[in-house]
């Protein structure tokens, strides 16, 4: 039997792949243990029914073209049927489909009943028929005739796969009708039309040129593992999402974009995250169980130490997107700001899960490996100011967080209020606060003083009075603005900013520390309709107290 245990990589490989990159044979070694992954669970899914005609019908395409047979079975979604089927078992609809779309494949002569949904029958790599009913009879016949129900394979009624030939050799499917590609928890857009997919294989052929030419590393392991990208619908919300799937090795999803330039960074960052499952399919990088939860700086919520290790190996990807695209002649000014953004989150984050102690000997080799990566890129110059706003930008959205995700002790915040409201002087803050642990979550943005940074790096307006006083570095100012908001509201923004705008001292360091404690002070007392001018609150708490860095 065939299993993922007779892939191994040699020390040099898994360190290719570590560094942030990949050598070729090393993303060989990822694909095909992916291969044998399907046919592990196909041989779960098939044992318990021997003489099952779908069954048969793959045995006998197997044996008489193994290698096109190989090509179906590579198909990314096989994984998410699979482990679906398993789940509930019984349901080999789908193995009929890429039973017949192995026997196509094959040349063989055959009959077998497969399920029609949604009005479909989908042959995996082939296309799909618009048949009525619940379920219709797919037919080969030796002279390599094709038909699905009343459909001829290439007639009226049938939809032709879509693929893109990106250059000689290499080609990616546009995965559109795909039964099982609702797997990256962004809803996948429905069957595209014929101008919106002209439109999106040539975005695809110039994002492609891009990689090609400026990230030939990562061009050469897509070349082995990428084989489909699904595009997606538009999120209510708006912008430009994309995602990878443990389920669905070999393909990513993403929001079609309007330039090849964010396409090649959406499929740069996805395509991290894949090979960074395939490999995590073969070798143990950390507990299974995360006993502790950390700040991911590109999101809200707490992240257990593999989600940790999965953003910082993408947004490697995302560093090096940057990275590359500012030094290329008339790059825009937001390259510098992305890559000194991008690169002082990473640095943070890198340190926090390398500090974990949730690594597994291979998982600290590999950080090793990663903050070798990332430590040669701190050397790289960018302009002073870029550097100091993005590094504001980065602790802006830590304060946000620590905000968002942290809140007294009951003990804590009542001794606080006792203090206040007897007129003593506040005790020392010792605690760091509790984590909550229902928090919704969500990616981080940049809101607020965060994305007033950005628009000043990038000579956008800035609208906001205050913000315009921190930019102008009027702190005194900018932090009586914001306090004047926030006596009168309370928003995140603006607790952010007065953080941000209240200096090094004792007052601004209690606020980006601890901004849930002085926060909580704040509304208890206004809910209990007590006097809690937002300054007076917070410089009264900092007065006798400290807090490091």
């Amino acid at each position: 039997m065939t299993t993922t245990a007779n892939y191994v990589l040699t020390a040099a490989q898994f360190d290719s792949l570590a560094s942030g990159y990949g050598t070729p044979d090393a993303v060989r070694i990822l694909c095909d243990a992916q291969l044998a992954k399907r046919k592990l669970l196909l041989q779960a899914l098939m044992q318990p029914h021997c003489g099952n005609r779908a069954v048969e019908l793959l045995l006998r395409a197997e044996e008489k073209a193994r290698e096109s047979t190989t090509e179906v079975l590579r198909h990314p979604h096989l994984d998410a049927w699979a482990t679906q089927a398993l789940r509930t078992p019984g349901d080999l609809g789908y193995l009929a489909q890429v039973a017949a779309g192995a026997a196509v494949r094959a040349g063989l002569a055959f009959s077998i009943e497969v399920p029609v949904t949604h009005g479909e029958v989908y042959l995996p790599s082939l296309g799909a028929a618009t048949v009525d009913g619940t379920t219709a009879t797919v037919v080969g016949s030796e002279n390599g005739e094709v038909r699905i129900g009343q459909v001829r394979l290439g007639g009226e009624g049938w939809s032709a796969a879509r693929f893109v030939q990106l250059e000689p050799g290499f080609r990616l499917a546009i995965e559109d009708q795909e039964p099982y590609r609702d797997t990256y928890h962004w809803r996948p857009a429905a069957r595209l039309d014929a101008d919106t997919a002209d439109r999106f294989a040539e975005l695809l052929r110039r994002a492609w040129q891009i990689l090609v030419e400026r990230h030939p590393e990562h061009a050469e392991a897509m070349r082995v593992l990428l084989r489909a990208v699904v595009p997606l619908a538009v999120p209510r919300s708006g912008g430009i999402v994309s995602a990878a799937s443990r389920q669905a090795s070999g393909s990513v999803a993403v929001v079609i974009p309007a330039t090849a330039e964010e396409l090649t960074l959406l499929l740069l960052h996805e395509f991290m995250h894949m090979k960074l499952d395939a490999l995590r399919d073969l070798v143990d990088l950390h507990a299974p169980e995360s006993r502790g939860r950390y700040l991911a700086p590109w999101r809200m919520d707490p992240r257990p130490a593999g989600a940790l290790m999965q953003g910082i190996y993408a947004h490697t990807g995302v560093i090096d997107y940057w990275r590359r695209r500012r030094l290329r002649p008339g790059s825009p000014p937001v390259a510098d700001v992305e890559f000194a953004y991008w690169r002082r989150q990473n640095w943070l984050a890198i340190a926090s899960l390398a500090a974990s102690e949730e690594l597994t000997p291979y998982g600290e080799n590999f950080v090793q490996g990663l903050y070798g990566t990332l430590a040669s890129w701190q050397h790289e110059e960018v302009p002073a100011t870029t550097a100091a706003r993005a590094e504001a930008m980065v602790e802006a959205q830590t304060v946000r967080w620590r905000m968002r995700n942290w809140r007294p002790a009951e003990a804590e915040l009542a001794a606080v209020l006792n203090a206040w409201r007897s007129g003593l002087p506040p005790g020392p803050i010792e605690s760091a606060g509790v984590l909550r642990s229902d928090t919704e979550g969500e990616p981080s943005g940049m809101p607020g003083i965060v994305g007033a940074i950005r628009s000043a790096l990038t000579g956008a307006k800035v609208a906001r009075d205050a913000d315009i006083a921190y930019l102008d570095d009027d702190l005194a100012l900018a932090a009586a603005l914001y306090c004047a908001r926030l006596n009168e509201d309370d928003s995140d923004d603006d607790w952010v900013g007065f953080a941000m705008a209240a200096g090094d001292g004792a007052l601004g360091q209690l606020l980006r520390m601890r901004p849930d404690l002085v926060r909580a002070v704040v509304r208890t007392l206004r809910s209990q309709r007590e006097t809690a001018e937002v300054t007076a609150v917070a410089g009264w708490i900092a007065n006798g107290n400290s807090f490091g860095s």
